[in-house]
Order: C-alpha cells, then sequence, then structure tokens
C-alpha cells in the first residue's frame, strides 16, 4: 500500500481519522532510515466549489533498533569420573539461554530492586530466534576413539539439523531460545578412551539472524579424575620377597630354556645337513652306475651285430677243387 484517502464531511471527523493513521514495520529489526510521505487535502464547499489546499511533506525517521543481548551461561568446570565417559557425560546440563536489549536488561534491574522477589522474566522466548549454535572442542577430537552425541530424536521432531566434525559440533535451525536449551542439555561427550583423557574444553557459541547478532562465549571444562588400580591393594613383605625371588628366577628360566631351543635348533640343521650330503652323494652313484650300464650295454650290441654280418656274409671267391691221386690209383 502506497496511499491512503481520507473522507470526512467536516474538518473534525477528518483531523480524526488522520490522527489513527500510523505507520508499522512488522520486521523485528528494520531498516533504519527516513520514511518520506505527502498529505495532500482537497476542499468542496457546500455550493461545489474547491478551496485549494497546500500539501504537506514531511517523514519518518526509523532509528537503528536495540541489539538483543543473547546471554548463555552455565557450569563453567565439570569434574567427572574416568568410567563415566564411556557412556558419556553431559556438558551442558545446566545452561539457560537469555536474550533482550539494554533497555529492557536496566528494566529488569530496575524490577528487582524494586521487588527482590521478583520472579519476572527478561524477554519471552517468542520474540528471539535462534538459528545456529556452535560447540567447539579443544584440543581437536580424534573420532576413532571420541565423539559428541547429541539427541537424534529430538532434532528430528524440531526438524534441526547436526553436523559433527574434529572441531566440534554444528547444531542449526531456526526455532526457540527453549528448544535450543533442551536439545544442548542432551549433548554428551563420549570417550572409549578415558584414561588417555586429563581435560577437555567447549566453547559454545549461538547466533540469530544468520549470524547478525553473537552471544557471549561460553566455555566449559571437563576434568577427569583418574583411578590409580596399582595403589588400591599394598602387599605385605612375604608377598613382596616371594613376588622379587618369582621375578628373578623367571629370567633365569627363560634364559635356559633359550639355550637349550639354540642347542636343539643347531643339532637339528647339523643333522639335516648330514642327510642331505648322504643322498647327494647315493643319486650321484647311482647316475655314475647308470651311465656305465648305458654305455656297456651300446658295445655289447656293436659286436653282436658285427659277428653276425660276417657269418652272413657270401663267399663270391672261385672254388678249387683238389683230387686225391692215391683215390684215383685204386679206381
Amino acid at each position: 500500500m502506497t496511499s491512503v484517502t481520507v473522507f470526512g464531511l467536516t474538518v473534525e471527523s477528518v483531523e480524526k481519522l488522520l490522527r489513527s493513521v500510523m505507520y508499522i514495520n512488522s520486521r523485528t529489526f528494520p531498516t533504519p532510515g527516513h520514511r518520506p510521505f505527502a498529505l495532500e487535502t482537497h476542499v468542496i464547499c457546500s455550493d461545489g466549489k474547491s478551496l485549494p489546499v497546500d500539501s504537506v511533506k514531511t517523514l519518518i525517521m526509523v532509528l537503528e533498533p536495540e541489539k538483543p543481548i543473547i546471554m548463555l551461561s552455565a557450569a563453567k568446570v565439570i569434574e567427572t569420573e574416568e568410567h563415566g565417559l564411556i557412556r558419556g557425560e553431559k556438558i551442558f546440563y545446566n545452561l539457560t539461554i537469555s536474550a533482550f536489549t539494554r533497555t529492557e536488561a536496566n528494566e529488569h534491574i530496575y524490577l528487582d530492586a524494586k521487588d527482590p522477589g521478583s520472579s519476572e522474566t527478561i524477554a519471552s522466548d517468542d520474540r528471539y530466534l535462534l538459528d545456529l549454535c556452535l560447540i567447539r572442542v579443544n584440543p581437536q577430537l580424534n573420532l576413532d576413539v571420541e565423539h559428541i552425541r547429541y539427541p537424534e530424536n529430538l532434532l528430528r521432531q524440531l526438524r534441526m539439523e547436526a553436523d559433527i566434525s574434529e572441531d566440534g559440533v554444528v547444531i542449526a535451525g531456526v526455532d526457540k531460545l527453549v528448544s535450543y536449551v533442551r536439545v544442548l542439555q542432551g549433548v554428551h561427550y563420549v570417550s572409549l578412551r578415558p584414561e588417555d583423557v586429563n581435560s577437555r574444553a567447549f566453547v559454545l557459541t549461538c547466533t540469530e539472524l544468520n549470524g547478525r547478532f553473537v552471544s557471549n562465549e561460553l566455555k566449559v571444562t571437563m576434568k577427569v579424575n583418574h583411578i590409580h588400580h596399582e595403589q588400591t591393594r599394598a602387599p605385605d613383605s612375604a608377598g613382596a620377597q616371594k613376588i622379587h625371588l618369582m621375578q628373578a628366577e623367571v629370567p633365569h628360566q627363560v634364559k635356559s630354556l633359550k639355550v637349550d631351543r639354540m642347542n636343539f635348533d643347531t643339532q637339528t640343521v647339523t643333522g639335516v645337513v648330514v642327510m642331505c650330503v648322504v643322498c647327494a652323494g647315493f643319486v650321484f652313484v647311482l647316475v655314475v652306475l647308470g651311465i656305465a650300464r648305458i654305455r656297456n650295454a651300446r658295445r655289447h650290441i656293436h659286436n653282436v651285430s658285427v659277428e653276425e654280418k660276417q657269418e652272413m656274409e657270401w663267399d663270391n671267391s672261385a672254388l678249387t677243387i683238389t683230387v686225391n691221386p692215391m683215390d684215383q690209383e685204386v679206381r
């Protein structure tokens, strides 16, 4: 809407209507500056004549609104037992978040001074909405053995999102202060090696309007009380002497076992070497005998074949007949 028209039969009625016209900016933190406007008046007499009236130009100054102060408060130091870190320990179990302007804070201080028993709150949750809370961990998390656990079901109900990394956890989503208090009070620190953790520092900050307004930094230190198991039971003198003797005998027994094992290993290796040499010699003799037998067999076959060839060959020389003269004379 850029213009408003007011009708009236009398001057008084028109003035009354003009006094009820207001400028409204519905933004929680409007942009400061001036808003110009002009007032034009038309007067018509009973006889139908129009009277000229000069227009009035003016402006509305929009001042910069007071910045909200977002205050985080909780216990600064938390002491926990070593075994408690395995199932998880709450970091911000008594967290409170409040938002107010400086004027509201002054009024609250004035009311407290006037009525110390008053429990009036500074500002209602509906007026201020957070959009992000960041939990930073120092030193960085080792995600293999430790992590930050947050209430996943509650985040799902409130339509918030959470992202965990080595640096910490980011919880995002526009919601009321009380919703963020419920989520952050359910955040736990878990470590599968509590004996390696002496202390952990957590820093919490929250923002409004995409980081336009930032809360104070709430630093919480978690200290771990370790249990020294070796000091829980002190052995008597006789038991200590017995343990000392056992500790003295054990190295000697271990040493003798090592020497016997070394001797056994040496004898075993020597026997294996002798067996290998004997087997190799036996194989060598068999190979030599085999070669000799093969050579003798080849020579025997060659000689037999030559003799048979000589016996089978035909003598093609001329025949010579010799007659005994004595046989002829007798006839």
